[in-house]
Protein backbone atom coordinates (compact mmCIF):
# COMPACT_ATOMS: atom_id res chain seq x y z
CA UNK A 1 0.00 0.00 0.00
CA UNK A 2 1.10 3.31 -1.00
CA UNK A 3 1.58 6.04 1.82
CA UNK A 4 -1.04 8.53 1.48
CA UNK A 5 -0.18 12.02 3.46
CA UNK A 6 -2.80 13.78 5.60
CA UNK A 7 -3.78 16.89 2.93
CA UNK A 8 -3.92 20.36 3.96
CA UNK A 9 -5.81 23.04 4.13
CA UNK A 10 -4.45 24.16 0.80
CA UNK A 11 -4.76 20.85 -1.27
CA UNK A 12 -8.59 20.25 0.16
CA UNK A 13 -9.78 23.80 -0.98
CA UNK A 14 -7.81 23.84 -3.98
CA UNK A 15 -9.34 19.94 -5.04
CA UNK A 16 -12.90 21.45 -4.03
CA UNK A 17 -12.57 24.06 -6.04
CA UNK A 18 -11.97 21.49 -9.21
CA UNK A 19 -14.96 19.36 -8.05
CA UNK A 20 -17.37 22.01 -7.78
CA UNK A 21 -16.01 23.94 -11.39
CA UNK A 22 -16.47 20.19 -12.67
CA UNK A 23 -20.13 19.64 -10.88
CA UNK A 24 -21.02 23.37 -12.10
CA UNK A 25 -20.00 22.90 -16.04
CA UNK A 26 -21.48 19.47 -16.30
CA UNK A 27 -24.94 21.28 -15.07
CA UNK A 28 -26.63 18.12 -14.66
CA UNK A 29 -29.08 18.46 -12.07
CA UNK A 30 -28.94 14.39 -10.76
CA UNK A 31 -25.26 14.37 -10.68
CA UNK A 32 -22.19 13.06 -12.54
CA UNK A 33 -19.73 10.22 -12.03
CA UNK A 34 -16.37 10.81 -13.63
CA UNK A 35 -13.21 8.38 -12.93
CA UNK A 36 -10.98 9.81 -10.85
CA UNK A 37 -7.32 9.39 -13.23
CA UNK A 38 -9.91 12.07 -15.39
CA UNK A 39 -9.88 14.28 -12.64
CA UNK A 40 -6.41 14.35 -11.86
CA UNK A 41 -5.23 14.83 -15.46
CA UNK A 42 -7.76 17.93 -15.68
CA UNK A 43 -6.02 19.32 -12.84
CA UNK A 44 -2.78 19.47 -14.02
CA UNK A 45 -4.24 21.67 -16.88
CA UNK A 46 -4.54 24.61 -13.79
CA UNK A 47 -0.99 24.85 -13.23
CA UNK A 48 -2.15 27.57 -9.78
CA UNK A 49 -4.53 24.81 -8.79
CA UNK A 50 -2.29 21.60 -8.97
CA UNK A 51 0.79 23.39 -7.43
CA UNK A 52 -1.47 24.17 -4.11
CA UNK A 53 -2.31 20.23 -4.49
CA UNK A 54 0.78 18.79 -4.62
CA UNK A 55 1.37 15.03 -6.28
CA UNK A 56 -1.23 12.58 -7.11
CA UNK A 57 -1.54 11.09 -4.12
CA UNK A 58 -2.09 14.33 -2.17
CA UNK A 59 -4.92 14.97 -4.57
CA UNK A 60 -6.30 11.22 -3.96
CA UNK A 61 -6.03 12.08 -0.20
CA UNK A 62 -7.90 15.53 -0.61
CA UNK A 63 -10.67 13.81 -2.21
CA UNK A 64 -11.18 10.92 0.34
CA UNK A 65 -11.43 14.07 3.16
CA UNK A 66 -13.87 15.71 1.05
CA UNK A 67 -16.00 13.18 0.59
CA UNK A 68 -16.07 12.27 3.99
CA UNK A 69 -16.64 15.84 4.80
CA UNK A 70 -19.58 16.52 2.42
CA UNK A 71 -21.22 12.94 1.63
CA UNK A 72 -24.11 15.04 -0.28
CA UNK A 73 -21.87 16.00 -2.88
CA UNK A 74 -18.88 13.90 -3.16
CA UNK A 75 -18.43 9.94 -3.20
CA UNK A 76 -16.00 7.87 -4.17
CA UNK A 77 -17.22 4.34 -6.07
CA UNK A 78 -14.99 1.30 -6.65
CA UNK A 79 -15.72 1.06 -10.55
CA UNK A 80 -14.42 -2.01 -13.06
CA UNK A 81 -11.27 -3.65 -11.69
CA UNK A 82 -9.61 -1.12 -9.23
CA UNK A 83 -10.59 1.94 -11.17
CA UNK A 84 -12.38 4.69 -8.74
CA UNK A 85 -14.99 6.90 -9.84
CA UNK A 86 -16.03 10.06 -8.20
CA UNK A 87 -19.76 11.15 -7.90
CA UNK A 88 -20.73 14.66 -7.94
CA UNK A 89 -23.67 16.51 -7.12
CA UNK A 90 -24.63 19.83 -7.22
CA UNK A 91 -27.23 21.36 -4.86
CA UNK A 92 -28.20 24.69 -6.08
CA UNK A 93 -29.78 25.45 -2.83
CA UNK A 94 -26.27 25.23 -0.90
CA UNK A 95 -24.33 25.86 -3.86
CA UNK A 96 -20.08 25.82 -3.36
CA UNK A 97 -21.13 25.62 0.15
CA UNK A 98 -21.67 22.27 -0.16
CA UNK A 99 -18.14 21.65 -1.18
CA UNK A 100 -17.12 23.59 2.29
CA UNK A 101 -16.21 26.59 0.13
CA UNK A 102 -17.35 29.67 1.67
CA UNK A 103 -15.47 32.83 -0.32
CA UNK A 104 -17.70 32.13 -3.90
CA UNK A 105 -20.23 34.16 -3.07
CA UNK A 106 -24.13 33.26 -3.12
CA UNK A 107 -26.01 32.03 -6.11
CA UNK A 108 -25.20 31.65 -10.04
CA UNK A 109 -23.54 35.16 -10.91
CA UNK A 110 -21.60 35.65 -7.69
CA UNK A 111 -20.55 31.76 -7.95
CA UNK A 112 -19.77 31.95 -12.01
CA UNK A 113 -18.10 35.37 -11.43
CA UNK A 114 -15.94 33.76 -8.66
CA UNK A 115 -15.31 30.55 -10.99
CA UNK A 116 -14.11 32.90 -13.63
CA UNK A 117 -12.10 35.04 -11.37
CA UNK A 118 -10.06 31.84 -10.83
CA UNK A 119 -9.58 30.51 -13.92
CA UNK A 120 -11.85 27.54 -14.13
CA UNK A 121 -13.76 28.21 -16.85
CA UNK A 122 -17.72 27.77 -16.29
CA UNK A 123 -19.28 28.89 -18.98
CA UNK A 124 -17.23 26.20 -21.31
CA UNK A 125 -18.79 22.31 -21.56
CA UNK A 126 -16.30 20.13 -19.92
CA UNK A 127 -13.96 18.25 -22.41
CA UNK A 128 -15.44 15.03 -23.86
CA UNK A 129 -12.42 12.60 -23.27
CA UNK A 130 -13.06 13.23 -19.51
CA UNK A 131 -15.51 10.02 -19.46
CA UNK A 132 -18.09 12.26 -17.87
CA UNK A 133 -21.07 9.75 -17.04
CA UNK A 134 -25.15 10.29 -15.75
CA UNK A 135 -24.84 6.80 -14.88
CA UNK A 136 -24.81 6.81 -10.74
CA UNK A 137 -24.99 4.20 -8.52
CA UNK A 138 -28.23 4.08 -6.19
CA UNK A 139 -27.73 4.88 -2.62
CA UNK A 140 -29.35 2.26 -0.35
CA UNK A 141 -32.45 3.24 0.36
CA UNK A 142 -32.20 6.07 -2.02
CA UNK A 143 -34.53 7.26 -5.32
CA UNK A 144 -34.80 4.37 -8.00
CA UNK A 145 -36.23 4.69 -11.78
CA UNK A 146 -39.15 2.36 -12.60
CA UNK A 147 -38.26 -0.05 -15.57
CA UNK A 148 -41.79 0.69 -16.92
CA UNK A 149 -42.81 3.99 -16.25
CA UNK A 150 -39.52 5.46 -15.89
CA UNK A 151 -40.09 7.49 -13.33
CA UNK A 152 -37.89 8.28 -10.56
CA UNK A 153 -39.51 7.53 -6.89
CA UNK A 154 -38.58 6.69 -3.35
CA UNK A 155 -37.67 3.35 -2.57
CA UNK A 156 -40.51 3.19 -0.25
CA UNK A 157 -42.95 2.86 -3.83
CA UNK A 158 -41.17 -0.24 -4.65
CA UNK A 159 -41.31 -3.86 -3.26
CA UNK A 160 -38.31 -5.57 -1.95
CA UNK A 161 -36.92 -7.98 -3.84
CA UNK A 162 -34.57 -10.64 -1.35
CA UNK A 163 -32.57 -9.16 1.68
CA UNK A 164 -31.16 -5.97 0.16
CA UNK A 165 -32.82 -5.78 -3.70
CA UNK A 166 -35.94 -3.75 -4.96
CA UNK A 167 -38.37 -5.06 -7.87
CA UNK A 168 -37.64 -3.44 -11.21
CA UNK A 169 -41.12 -1.94 -11.23
CA UNK A 170 -42.67 0.48 -9.16
CA UNK A 171 -45.91 -0.59 -7.23
CA UNK A 172 -48.48 1.34 -9.12
CA UNK A 173 -46.79 -0.32 -12.05
CA UNK A 174 -47.25 -3.62 -10.78
CA UNK A 175 -50.72 -2.59 -9.71
CA UNK A 176 -51.36 -1.87 -13.03
CA UNK A 177 -50.12 -5.10 -14.89
CA UNK A 178 -52.08 -6.94 -12.61
CA UNK A 179 -55.25 -5.42 -13.55
CA UNK A 180 -54.40 -5.59 -16.77
CA UNK A 181 -54.12 -9.06 -16.82
CA UNK A 182 -57.51 -9.43 -15.09
CA UNK A 183 -59.33 -7.64 -17.19
CA UNK A 184 -58.88 -4.86 -20.01
CA UNK A 185 -56.07 -2.45 -20.41
CA UNK A 186 -55.78 1.19 -20.76
CA UNK A 187 -57.44 1.22 -24.36
CA UNK A 188 -59.74 -0.90 -23.62
CA UNK A 189 -58.76 -3.72 -25.33
CA UNK A 190 -59.55 -7.03 -23.42
CA UNK A 191 -56.16 -8.47 -21.74
CA UNK A 192 -55.80 -11.24 -24.25
CA UNK A 193 -55.50 -8.94 -27.39
CA UNK A 194 -52.22 -7.65 -26.54
CA UNK A 195 -50.55 -10.56 -25.73
CA UNK A 196 -48.69 -12.08 -28.36
CA UNK A 197 -49.15 -15.06 -30.04
CA UNK A 198 -46.64 -17.37 -28.53
CA UNK A 199 -47.89 -16.28 -25.27
CA UNK A 200 -51.32 -17.47 -25.64
CA UNK A 201 -52.76 -20.43 -24.92
CA UNK A 202 -54.27 -22.30 -27.80
CA UNK A 203 -57.04 -24.97 -26.77
CA UNK A 204 -59.14 -26.76 -28.46
CA UNK A 205 -62.81 -27.76 -27.33
CA UNK A 206 -62.87 -30.03 -24.18
CA UNK A 207 -59.17 -29.47 -23.55
CA UNK A 208 -58.28 -28.73 -19.92
CA UNK A 209 -55.17 -26.95 -19.27
CA UNK A 210 -52.62 -29.68 -18.99
CA UNK A 211 -53.69 -30.02 -22.97
CA UNK A 212 -55.58 -33.32 -21.43
CA UNK A 213 -59.26 -34.00 -22.53
CA UNK A 214 -61.76 -34.27 -19.80
CA UNK A 215 -61.85 -37.88 -20.71
CA UNK A 216 -58.55 -39.10 -19.21
CA UNK A 217 -59.85 -37.75 -15.53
Amino acid sequence: MPYIPDPGPEAIEATALLLYAVAYRASLPGGIRIPRQALWDLLTGYPALAANVGGRLDFYAALRTLADAHPDAIRLVTSTGSRVDVVLHRDLRTGARGYGLMGLGHGEVEEEDALHRRGLEPHLSLPADLGVSDRLPRLPGGPKRCSRCQMTKPASEFNKRGPNGLQPRCRACQKADAQARSGKTKDGKPYEETRSPRDRRVERPGMTFGGSTGSDY
